[in-house]
């Protein structure tokens, strides 16, 4: 069985680490730092659950399909 995450730990992934996230997303050139990026996010997944990407699904979709679509700033 799979908890949420505490309150306030998901508040910091919504409010510092998801919008310094997709900063990089829309500013960062280097195709190195975004694959980071993203395998930043998947490690969080593993460690906390998909709980903590519930409230970003919507903004992770439209930015991975920009990457796939080659429309991104990188």
């Amino acid at each position: 069985m799979q908890t949420p995450l505490p309150e306030k730990v998901q508040e910091f992934i919504d409010t510092v680490i998801f919008p310094h996230y997709y900063r990089i997303f829309e500013d960062e050139a280097n195709k190195e730092v975004i694959e980071k990026t993203l395998e930043c996010i998947r490690e969080m997944c593993e460690e906390l659950g998909p709980g903590c990407v519930v409230n970003q699904v919507d903004n992770l979709h439209n930015m991975i399909l920009l990457l796939l679509d080659k429309k991104a700033f990188c």
